[in-house]
């Protein structure tokens, strides 16, 4: 049963479903090794009173990669404390993900994610501390 579960997480991440992601036009790209990528199109909905993308929408594409990447790995986990600096920001355009691995302990993970636009230049870069938990169930993603 346990296994199960475990394929399923994994499968999960993998899918990206749910209203978040759905509304947000977020999807999979593809993992190698810790680098969990996922895509996003901006829409003006995105945009702050200055027409580049709001902070809160950078921190949360970069919080959902690195989620998901402890997802992916079957782990359960919530973001426990977040750091993230604001480096750059675009008119709209697309958006890109990355992750590593910082730190795993056996209930705290750190994850160090960067949000990138099309042309590479980097936006956020941020580091996610995640509790995780075997208590912890997925039920709307």
């Amino acid at each position: 049963m346990g296994e199960q579960i475990l394929k399923d997480k994994k499968l999960l991440a993998k899918e990206l479903t749910g209203p978040f992601i759905e509304e947000n036009n977020i999807t999979y790209l593809g993992r190698e090794g810790d680098d969990y990528r996922l895509k996003m199109e901006g829409d003006k909905k995105h945009l702050n009173a200055f027409g580049m993308y709001h902070g809160g929408v950078l921190f949360t594409l970069a919080d959902t990669a690195a989620g998901l990447l402890m997802i992916d790995d079957g782990k359960t986990a919530v973001t426990m404390q977040s750091n993230v600096n604001f480096v750059g920001n675009i008119n709209g355009g697309t958006l890109y993900t990355h992750t590593r691995y910082i730190h795993k302990g056996t209930t705290t993970y750190v994850v160090e994610a960067e949000v990138r636009s099309e042309e590479g230049t980097l936006l956020l870069i941020g580091t996610f501390t995640f509790y995780a938990s075997k208590a912890l169930k997925i039920v709307n993603l």
